[in-house]
């Protein structure tokens, strides 16, 4: 199969939803609840997964995670958060993991601070 989205937690919901409006693009959500082996044996057949989360937060840290385990076809949007002096050098230090777990990395590590639509076109140049 083609490409797939695996957004982690819900606060960016909404820019996945408008960045695929007009795909047929598969979206997989993952949550505090949500079973990983039985998502990441959904995901198997995917030759490229676009994994969505916000840095800074559970949400990165799982991202990692499910990334690593699916490490091939691996691409990333990911949001830094600023609120907070923690939540900054807690984005950073998973931005670095990464960036040191994927050497080959591919996706964008944008702030959250950035127009919505600046975060759409983002998303939608990782899809196409």
């Amino acid at each position: 199969m083609g490409k797939s989205i695996v957004l982690v937690g819900k606060r960016n919901e909404k820019i996945v939803e408008e960045a695929t409006k007009d795909t047929e693009i598969d979206i997989f959500f993952f949550g505090i609840e949500t079973n990983l082996d039985h998502l990441l044996k959904k995901l198997e057949s995917y030759e490229i997964l676009v994994f969505v989360a916000t840095l800074g937060s559970w949400e990165g840290e799982a991202m990692i995670e499910i990334a690593k385990r699916c490490k091939p076809r691996a691409r990333f949007f990911c949001l830094t958060r600023s609120g907070t002096v923690q939540e900054i050098m807690e984005s950073r230090r998973q931005a670095d993991e990464i960036l040191a777990e994927f050497p080959e990395f591919s996706g964008a590590i944008i702030s959250e601070e950035m127009p919505f639509e600046t975060k759409i076109e983002a998303l939608k140049l990782l899809i196409d």
